[in-house]
């Protein structure tokens, strides 16, 4: 019966639309939900993340290095959180930092993997982060890997800081001209991987941490980022070096981390609700949605008609031929320009 074929497959397809609908509805939705696992991000709030920086400090993010001319108008009482950079500083890059620091502002740039030297290259600087791997088997927090820091320098940046505890951590070279706020203690050692020291490995004490003046600015240098994640925060006196390193209004650079494909979904569907919430686009797709499905129950409707018609004419008369029946009800629908 063809009608009755007609009409079966719209109510699959109203089926399949209404699952799909659901099931796109549901992961959407979890998406939006479900936090970003990205390293040293904000909105991370598992061990690896810096969602307690955030809550603690609100700092501005800031996606873009560039804008930091427009939104900070007195940079003496600014400070900029580059935690971690995972992407090389660009030249452009290098001569807004620059203007910034000239001008009085604060950086405090923590690196152990070495993207930082970009920075420090840029702005003519011969300090360095090492890059290879800080281990202490005496004075350690869980393991060797994670060195406390007892030599701390009193300072205003280190103001209630008595031990700090770091978290795979590297160690500063060329420090002469920087003013040497921390070491790791003469037993640290340095290594490519983690492991007891070789005959040949350097020892410490190695500095971890240092300030250099640029212009009427300071450069804070961490050699650990992780020091701030949401795991090691806590720890020693790591809130407290944190919260006497950041001065005025807290910035933090996002534009030099690599985000998940998982955080780009997220920020894309933060745009896309943005955009849903404006009250024009919002009634036109309940308006839209409601006309298709209003579609998809007109032609089922009108399928059954037919299909019951048909069915009152056979009743009345079964020696008809039902085949021939259908065909002429098909032409009459062809004919109203139905499909």
């Amino acid at each position: 019966m063809k009608n009755s074929g007609s009409c079966s497959l719209l109510r699959v397809k109203s089926v399949l639309l209404v699952s799909l609908f659901v099931v796109s509805t549901g992961i959407v939705g979890l998406t939006f939900v479900y936090p970003p696992l990205d390293d040293l991000w904000v909105e991370n709030p598992f061990w690896n993340g810096l969602s307690k920086v955030y809550s603690r400090l609100d700092p501005v993010r800031l996606e873009d290095l560039a804008s930091l001319e427009m939104v900070v108008p007195v940079p003496s009482d600014a400070t900029v959180l580059m935690l971690g950079p995972s992407k090389p500083f660009t030249s452009e890059e290098v001569e807004v930092v620059k203007e910034f620091l000239s001008r009085g502002g604060t950086v405090v740039l923590a690196d152990e993997f070495g993207t930082g030297n970009s920075l420090l290259e840029g702005l003519g600087m011969d300090i360095r982060f090492s890059g290879l791997l800080l281990l202490d088997p005496l004075f350690k927090d869980r393991n060797s890997k994670m060195p406390r820091i007892l030599n701390i320098k009193s300072s205003e940046y280190t103001e209630g800081v008595d031990e700090l505890v770091l978290n795979y951590p590297t160690v500063l070279n060329n420090t002469e001209g920087a003013e040497v706020l921390a070491w790791a203690t003469a037993f640290s050692y340095l290594s490519e991987v983690p492991g007891p020291p070789g005959d040949d490995s350097a020892t410490g004490p190695f500095p971890v941490v240092a300030l250099v003046e640029f212009g009427a600015g300071r450069l804070l240098l961490v050699a650990d980022s992780s020091i701030f994640i949401n795991s090691v925060l806590d720890r020693g006196d790591n809130m407290a070096f944190l919260r006497s390193s950041s001065r005025g209004i807290v910035f933090i650079d996002e534009a030099h981390s690599i985000p998940s494909r998982l955080t780009m979904v997220k920020a894309f569907l933060v745009q896309v609700h943005s955009v849903l919430g404006l009250t024009e686009i919002k009634y036109g797709l309940t308006l839209s949605s409601l006309l298709v499905i209003a579609k998809i129950n007109w032609g089922i409707e009108e399928g059954d008609k037919e299909e019951d018609e048909v069915e009152a004419v056979m009743r009345r008369h079964p020696e008809w031929d039902r085949g021939l029946l259908e065909e002429l009800y098909e032409d009459r629908r062809r004919a109203r320009g139905d499909r």
